[in-house]
């Protein structure tokens, strides 16, 4: 009886009472393909692994099925990521620029290694005398190739040169969906951008409700 109890109650359960599930998504799951329940994205599993990556449909399909765990959906999906090196004290120039570029190499296939696209990098840095800086920029686009992090991480290094550095470190975080959407999954993106887009129809309109999203 307990069971059946908690099976129904867990079928019944709204998918925004569902930690992780953000607004976003929740808008996507709802207006796209009419999944109200947890109960619905079991019977509409086969469009969930069609539309969204094999992570974020595995994760849908466990909700539905009342199974959980220790971590929260916050934990399990990245914020950022990053990497770093630490090596002999040195205010070498070509030797930093050298270090900086192997960094993002690594940082780069990593994130191609997660399908991940993020927005904004972070350059760490500890000089000689452990003194810890940061610099930080947010793109217009997303990027994950080594040739962009570098590009963009040799200017936030020439800003703080001349110094005598110990440890390089880079991070790239804000990444397509900070939820549970899979960040770089092309068949996602194009779902949400054909969200956002009927959002951007309808508030040119003048609709005031937003599809019905809850603020």
């Amino acid at each position: 009886m307990k069971g059946w109890l908690l099976s129904h109650f867990v079928s019944s359960l709204p998918i925004r009472k569902i930690g992780g599930i953000g607004k976003v998504t929740e808008h996507m799951l709802r207006d796209v393909l009419g999944i109200n329940t947890c109960e619905e994205l079991l019977q509409k599993g086969s469009f969930l692994c069609a539309l969204f990556s094999q992570s974020t449909a595995e994760f849908f399909l466990s909700v539905g099925l009342g199974l959980g765990g220790t971590e929260t959906p916050q934990v399990r999906f990245r914020k950022s990521i990053s990497n770093e090196r630490t090596f002999s004290a040195t205010e070498d120039k070509a030797l930093l620029y050298q270090k900086l570029a192997e960094i993002a190499e690594m940082l780069s296939s990593d994130m191609h290694k997660e399908g991940l696209h993020g927005r904004t990098l972070t350059l760490k840095l500890k000089t000689a005398s452990f003194e810890v800086r940061t610099r930080a920029v947010t793109l217009q686009k997303y990027i994950c190739s080594s040739e962009d992090i570098l590009k963009h991480a040799s200017l936030l290094l020439e800003a703080e040169l001349p110094v005598s550095l110990r440890l390089i470190g880079l991070r790239v975080s804000q990444f397509n969906e900070d939820k549970v959407g899979a960040p770089s999954d092309p068949r996602q993106r194009t779902l949400t951008n054909f969200i956002m887009s009927g959002n951007a129809s309808r508030k040119n309109a003048g609709d005031q409700s937003f599809l019905g999203f809850r603020y």
